[in-house]
């Protein structure tokens, strides 16, 4: 609930309010726990979503259905940013969401999934926006 964040993570969702760009939390992890932490580190998102809330465990697609039906935007018009190439990219991809496989750890790609995008931190993610 009180987890370490990586330096460019508060900076980089206070650029998305900032621009105007809407932002949810999809999370394997207990709605609780989720919100503690966005609490704890003063993270404003427009949602939170949990494999809790939905019944369901990324990669099924119920968490980011949940979360187009939230934003009010089409699958095309969204962009999953997550660090699990089976969980976060293989379930957006199967929602018909574009991923962006976060690689902070530059680990080696072993298996057939294939991101939309590859980036090592956030501030490559958000030279994407621009």
């Amino acid at each position: 609930m009180k987890p370490v964040l990586y330096e460019d993570t508060v900076p980089f969702l206070e650029w998305l309010r900032r621009e105007g760009i809407r932002s949810y939390i999809l999370s394997n992890i207990d709605t609780y726990d989720v919100q503690s932490a966005a609490s704890y580190h003063g993270i404003e998102v427009d949602g939170i979503i949990t494999s809790e809330s939905v019944r369901a465990y990324k990669p099924r697609p119920e968490m980011f259905y949940q979360a187009l039906a939230l934003s009010g935007l089409a699958a095309d018009e969204i962009i999953h940013i997550g660090d699990s190439l089976k969980s976060d990219i293989q379930g957006a991809q199967n929602a018909g969401i574009a991923a962006v496989w976060l690689n902070r750890l530059n680990k080696m790609r072993k298996n057939e999934v294939q991101p939309d995008y590859t980036c090592s931190n956030l501030l490559e993610v958000r030279s994407l926006f621009i």
